[in-house]
């Protein structure tokens, strides 16, 4: 069994002790939404506390039931205030496990823990937390299409040119989740900061 490390998310085949990350206690959790695929799942929160205020936890559980062949999952999540404002994206997960001769069924495991770098963002979401601003988190997903297509149809409301363009390059490692929020967001600072001004 050898761990797979991508884009913050460890994953490993048929054991998930060696990759695991606890989920969140149930006090330090804002908010959570779930995922189910046909066969396996993807599940996420958002989480008061760690080394910055605010994190992000993920899990997907991805299921082959073949010896032979193989099937992808993708997954993201987004974290919303209830004005639409764009606080978080994850990482986008892009998992496929194939069959073996030797097990009817294997199972894949990927856990995140992710924390914005460091930014205006990351300290907006952490204030809005602290705050306690009511936020939203959608986690979309596909299962047998792992690429970019199924993104963009999932976060269709704040698409434009120049967003897909941005997330097509986020997706790939090659633009950052602030390039993206600050796009998707018209480099605006959520309301609560606005009403300060």
């Amino acid at each position: 069994m050898n761990p797979k490390s991508f884009g913050g998310w460890n994953c490993a085949n048929d054991d998930a002790n060696s990759v695991k990350i606890d989920p969140p206690p149930e006090s330090y959790r804002v908010t959570t939404d779930y995922k189910s695929f046909a066969k396996g799942e993807a599940e996420f929160m958002l989480a008061k506390g760690g080394p910055v205020g605010a994190y992000l936890w993920g899990h997907l559980h991805a299921i082959h039931s073949d010896r032979t062949g193989e099937t992808s999952y993708a997954a993201v999540a987004t974290i919303r205030g209830d004005d639409g404002y764009l606080f978080n994206i994850s990482p986008v997960i892009v998992e496929t496990i194939s069959g073996v001769l030797d097990k009817p069924e294997r199972h894949s495991h990927c856990y995140l823990q992710f924390v914005l770098p460091e930014s205006d963002q990351r300290e907006w979401l952490k204030e809005a937390v602290e705050n306690g601003t009511h936020l939203n988190i959608r986690v979309d997903g596909d299962r047998d299409r792992n690429d970019i297509d199924w993104a963009s149809s999932a976060l269709k409301d704040i698409l434009t040119e120049v967003v897909k363009e941005l997330l097509e390059d986020y997706v790939t490692g090659s633009a950052s989740v602030i390039d993206v929020l600050k796009a998707v967001n018209n480099n605006q600072p959520p309301a609560f900061k606005r009403l300060k001004q």
